[in-house]
């Protein structure tokens, strides 16, 4: 027998000055069995960060088709394909071939290794995206994930406070490349 998913809800306030986009949501998250709830914060994270009307989650990780979160506009045209972790350069070369934008953010200890593998290989996609999470803050935020909380973000001048539960933590992505 399979194993199920562990859902989490989550209540998101989102404050982002830098773009004037203010939101509240009620989500619900599944942890794929093999999925760490890191992972699952930076998918959270990143829904926060790139949120526009038509953004959602995907079926999860377990789908190899889709990425973790994606925004398609009304009209059916995938806006943005948003990937979490070190995916491999030809996932996000024919991600780039779908969507009209990219966005990778990445995070772990072999994020540099990542780099030096992969990074030359994704320099022509002008429509990609690029953000190393900071593993450390990462993990601190962490003890503030339950399966029922709250998390409020707000972004200004590009850095992030992020209330997770009892935890407070304030991050600056790190931006490798950016799209044109």
């Amino acid at each position: 027998m399979a194993l199920k998913p562990t859902i989490y809800k989550v209540d998101l306030s989102l404050s982002d000055m830098d773009r004037h986009c203010y939101q509240q949501q009620k989500l619900t998250l599944a942890l794929h069995p093999s999925e760490t709830e890191e992972r699952l914060l930076v998918r959270l994270l990143a829904f926060a960060d790139r949120y526009e009307e038509g953004i959602e989650f995907t079926r999860g990780i377990s789908q190899t088709d889709e990425p973790d979160v994606w925004q398609h506009s009304l009209d059916g045209v995938l806006q943005q394909w948003i990937e979490v972790g070190q995916p491999s350069a030809e996932r996000v070369v024919s991600a780039g071939r779908q969507a009209r934008k990219v966005v990778v953010y990445l995070y772990g200890s072999s994020v540099r290794v990542w780099q030096q593998k992969q990074l030359s290989k994704l320099t022509a996609l002008k429509n990609l995206e690029l953000c190393v999470l900071p593993l450390d803050v990462l993990q601190r935020l962490l003890t503030g994930l339950s399966r029922n909380c709250e998390c409020s973000i707000m972004i200004s001048d590009a850095e992030w406070t992020v209330t997770l539960g009892d935890q407070t933590e304030t991050l600056r992505p790190e931006w490798l490349q950016r799209a044109e």
